[in-house]
């Protein structure tokens, strides 16, 4: 609010300036002057920044890893669900258990719970177990081995 203040008191002591000085090489001078001072007021929230919210301890602690690393778990399981949802199979919980190996993202396991599975295709005769698991090997190119289905 007192930004906002200070750029309409700045608008009109430039009116007043433009008014009061005769035209020429001081009205030239006072309006570059002016303009100067305009620019450092517009632009002092940038300098009231706190430059600590940059510090460097998110990436020694590793919680800028960890959150990019969930948001990435967080996207597979959405695409998971959706894909499964797509191929008839709704209601599975999916978990991800995954690493930042060498700056790479590695899945190492993935748990899905069928316990409140709803099929909506005509899937009866199927085994669900192995279905659901080959649908995220072909989604996600993680070994069967490591798909852990459950329920």
């Amino acid at each position: 609010m007192n930004w906002l203040l200070s750029v309409v008191g700045i608008v009109f002591l430039g009116i007043l300036f433009d008014m009061i000085f005769p035209n020429g090489k001081i009205n030239s001078l006072c309006r570059s002057l002016f303009g100067l001072f305009a620019m450092f007021v517009l632009i002092s929230p940038i300098l009231h920044i706190d430059m600590n919210i940059f510090e460097g301890s998110d990436f020694v602690d590793g919680k800028l890893i960890d959150s990019i690393n969930s948001a990435r778990d967080e996207s597979f399981i959405i695409k998971i669900n959706e894909h499964l949802k797509s191929k008839g199979f709704d209601g599975v919980v999916v978990e991800i258990d995954s690493k930042i190996d060498n700056d790479e993202y590695q899945i190492e396991n993935i748990y899905v719970d069928i316990t409140n599975l709803v099929l909506l295709q005509n899937n009866q005769n199927i085994n669900t177990y192995e279905v659901i698991a080959v649908e995220i090997n072909k989604l996600t190119n993680v070994d069967l081995e490591r798909i852990v289905v459950y329920g």
